[in-house]
This record gives C-alpha cells, sequence and structure tokens, in this order.
C-alpha cells in the first residue's frame, strides 16, 4: 500500500477516529489522512516512534540542602540501544510518575519551614522540541566542565521576599548524549541553585522526575 510519497509500507491496522479521520499503522509509524482527503500518498506522519527508559532505582528523586552548597548538579546516565536509532532522532520527552501518569513530575523547594511548589515539570518540556536542546558531550561529575553549563531548559526561576530577607531559586534541566567505545550515552542533568540574602534560614530543593520517561519522534 502507497503511504507517502510513493513509499510503500507493510500496513498491519487502519482504524478511524469519532470524526471518521483514517489512521494506518506501518513498521514505520503512523500516518494520518484527514476525512477530506482521500490520497493516502499525502497522509502525514504523526508518529515514528518511541523509546522508554526506567530510572534503576525507582523514583527518582533529587535534593539539594541549598544553606550547605548554592550549586548542585546532578547527572543521570543512560546506556543508549542504537537499534533505536539515536538520541537525535526524536523530539520530545515526557516524564511519568509511579502511576504511569504525567501529573506530579515536579520540583518543590522550602525556605525555613515554608514550602514553595513549582510548575509540572512536564509542562515546560510538554511540546519543546528537545533537538533544539539537546547537546552532543560528555559530562561526568569529576570531569572539568561544570554540568550545570549545560542545563538549558528552565524550570524553575523563582525570587521569594519576606521583610528584608529574599531568597533565589533556579531549577534547570540539561539533556546530553555522546558516543564512548562503541557504544552511545544519552544524559539527564539537573541543576539546582539556591541562594539567600539578609536571612540565616536554610531550606531544601527537589526534583521528581517519577519512575521513567519516553522520547518521541
Amino acid at each position: 500500500m502507497k503511504v507517502i510519497d510513493n513509499d510503500t509500507y507493510d500496513v498491519s491496522n487502519i482504524t478511524f477516529d469519532s470524526n471518521k479521520n483514517i489512521y494506518v499503522l506501518t513498521i514505520n509509524g503512523i500516518y494520518k489522512c484527514p476525512v477530506e482527503q482521500t490520497e493516502f500518498k499525502k497522509m502525514t506522519k504523526i508518529w515514528w516512534k518511541t523509546t522508554e527508559f526506567h530510572f534503576n532505582n525507582g523514583k527518582l528523586t533529587d535534593i539539594s540542602y541549598w544553606k550547605q552548597t548554592r550549586n548542585n548538579s546532578f547527572i543521570h546516565t543512560f546506556e543508549w540501544n542504537t537499534e533505536y536509532g539515536l538520541p537525535i532522532d526524536y523530539r520530545y520527552i515526557t516524564f511519568f510518575n509511579e502511576n504511569g501518569t504525567e501529573d506530579y513530575v515536579d520540583s518543590s523547594y522550602s525556605w525555613g519551614d515554608t514550602g514553595y511548589p513549582t510548575i509540572n515539570i512536564n509542562q515546560v518540556v510538554k511540546n519543546l522540541n528537545f533537538q533544539k536542546y539537546l547537546i552532543n558531550a560528555k559530562v561526568t561529575k569529576n570531569g572539568p566542565i561544570n554540568p550545570a553549563n549545560f542545563c538549558n531548559i528552565i524550570i524553575c526561576n523563582n525570587k521569594e521576599n519576606f521583610l528584608l530577607a529574599s531568597l533565589l531559586i533556579t531549577i534547570k534541566l540539561g539533556l546530553t548524549f555522546y558516543e564512548e567505545n562503541g557504544k552511545w550515552f544519552f544524559q539527564i542533568i539537573i541543576a539546582h541553585y539556591g541562594e539567600t540574602w539578609g536571612s540565616e534560614s536554610g531550606g531544601q530543593i527537589k526534583t521528581i522526575l517519577g519512575n521513567d520517561f519516553r522520547l518521541y519522534s
């Protein structure tokens, strides 16, 4: 069956939605043919592939106690199976919590006894083409490069004030990949920064990325 650009793909399933749009599942992806369109060769590819990674220790939670250190970076490295292609073949990333949903994948911070929530991380990365943010560079905890320099997705950049005291909190996300000894690796970097002025109260920054994440093309 000719689906798009005069290429012939094996079709494994054809279905319709409530608006009678046609969806064709092939080994190369899912194609959509609007109801008013009759030529399959003009179908639009709406999905190609997805790759899922599970965090080794269950829920991935990173915590910084910012009175002890203003900056803290966490690096999570995943060996990449090249059967999936390379990270640059994907465009979107979504994190999932222990319930398998996209809710409550977030960061929070405290100042003394007061807690402050931040936006759901998926709201930040949703529809964000991470190819524009993906960096081809090896990052190690003991290397000469500051991992936070690779964090270019801002999750939180908040300033709180109480009387004459103030608090600045910055939370960033970074995505890198690299090749080493014939293997490819994908990295997620989380950078926490917290600092107060006119206050001796400390606090913490907590980022919860859930149980797993998926990449979509």
